[in-house]
């Protein structure tokens, strides 16, 4: 292509430079956060060649610098300066070793005779793994000073053409991994990779407990907000009453309980409003409360699973809009939303709190799959999928703690897309002086 702009290009062999000055800030954290230490005390592969500590900080900088591939690790061992930086004489992995230590998180499994849907037990050095999330978590917990946490279960669906994948509810095949998070400070409790055929309801229960193992002691009291996959009356809403976690979870909205909805006085119906830069503005949905149970077992079981239930509708005027555009597709129910709770916060207030999981939870899935790299599958075993996932995790952790305590203000909830830009993609000159190692930014960086 011939050249517009006026200037020709030349190669030096011995230049110095790197374009990826700022993701020692990765590496930084990193041993900052003492996880070489914690992986020799966890994870012990028995493998030859890099140690187990070197391959999880090579994926985890390949993640933060934008990549999505094992390949990518190719530009990383490109940049000598980069290199020279982490005083890395060796290198960095090959690929073929990436692919090995993946590969050694997988167990072989079969899946259970008559069953659709399962989890297959996590190999010993998947465990390992999230002993040491779990530990770098704590940590992080225990310095944010947080007494009162939120915690939030979600699955996520990653579409994936693998002759392994299964079919998920949304079509097509891939794996669907649950993630449990803490809203107040955008970290990761725990992950659990499952197949895509598995439902988000499936044993809410016990990871809801794997989440609460990796809370500090110095936690005093614990909140949950959850999606209707999670409104279990039989097991998980009884956990929490037992163990006093005060909840809000999306309700089903069945046909007795939609026969008492409907049966309400409308004096019963407030406006429900929202706190803007305007000040507080209706949102078009009218809401109320009832004391409900369904009329199912003895008299005791029912005095148990009775609920305070919040209840949002659409506007008449929204609701007609609604219908219109949606026309035979719309039934009696979608006018309404359920919020099941055993809190005592003022309705309109605890309802606002209940819509935020949308851009807590939902939020964190996007950043996992799109702007780090757990969207994209390396391998065809489970195993080494999960693995992957895992590291991906951890890294949004690492991230996280960089944000929250090492970064100025600016970067501390802003998209990795940020600061790539402004951060770990630096151009950067590296200088050997007076047995004195200098990294030459431009003035003005943020670094």
């Amino acid at each position: 292509m011939q050249a517009i702009l006026p200037y020709k290009i030349q190669e030096e062999k011995e230049l110095k430079l790197t374009s990826h000055a700022g993701l020692p800030l990765i590496h930084e954290a990193f041993h900052q956060l003492k996880l070489p230490k914690l992986i020799r005390k966890h994870l012990k592969l028995k493998q030859k060649g890099w140690k187990e500590a070197d391959l999880i900080e090579v994926l985890m900088a390949i993640a933060a610098m934008g990549g999505c591939h094992m390949e990518d690790v190719a530009i990383l061992q490109k940049d000598e300066a980069y290199l020279r930086l982490l005083n890395k004489k060796k290198g960095l992995p090959s690929v073929k070793s990436i692919e090995r230590f993946l590969k050694k998180f997988h167990l072989e499994q079969k899946k259970p005779e008559g069953v659709d849907a399962w989890v297959p037990v996590e190999s010993k050095a998947l465990q390992s793994l999230s002993c040491i999330h779990q530990e770098i978590t704590r940590e992080l917990i225990r310095k944010s000073g947080l007494k009162v946490v939120t915690i939030e279960n979600d699955a996520t669906i990653i579409f994936s053409h693998k002759e392994q994948a299964q079919g998920t509810y949304k079509g097509g095949t891939g794996y669907a991994p649950v993630i449990g998070n803490i809203a107040e400070l955008g970290l990761i409790l725990h992950d659990e990779f499952r197949d895509g055929n598995v439902p988000a309801s499936f044993q809410v229960k016990e990871f809801f407990q794997k989440c609460e193992k990796a809370l500090p002691e110095t936690v005093e009291k614990i909140r949950a907000r959850f999606d209707g996959a999670y409104y279990n009356l039989e097991e998980l809403i009884p956990y929490f009453q037992s163990k006093k976690i005060e909840f809000t979870i999306t309700g089903k909205k069945s046909k007795s309980i939609l026969a008492w909805i409907e049966a309400l006085d409308e004096k019963a119906w407030k406006p429900l409003r929202k706190m803007t830069d305007r000040g507080w503005v209706l949102t078009g949905r009218e809401w109320t409360e009832l004391v409900w149970v369904s009329a199912n077992g003895t008299r005791e079981t029912m005095e148990k699973r009775t609920l305070r239930y919040l209840v949002t509708r659409k506007t008449e005027q929204q609701w007609e809009l609604f219908q219109e555009e949606f026309n035979s597709e719309v039934t009696k129910k979608d006018r309404y939303e359920v919020i099941a709770t055993n809190m005592d916060w003022e309705g309109n207030r605890l309802i606002l709190w209940h819509y935020e999981r949308g851009g807590s939870i939902e939020y964190l899935h996007d950043r996992i799959k799109n702007d780090l790299a757990g969207g994209v599958l390396p391998c065809a075993e489970f195993g080494a999928n999960a693995a992957w996932f895992r590291i991906e995790c951890l890294t949004w952790n690492l991230l996280r703690a960089l944000q929250l305590h090492a970064l100025p203000e600016q970067f501390q909830n802003c998209h990795l897309k940020k600061l790539r830009l402004w951060l770990f993609n630096l151009a950067g000159k590296v200088v050997d002086h007076g047995r004195q190692l200098f990294l030459k930014l431009k003035q003005g960086d943020p670094i």
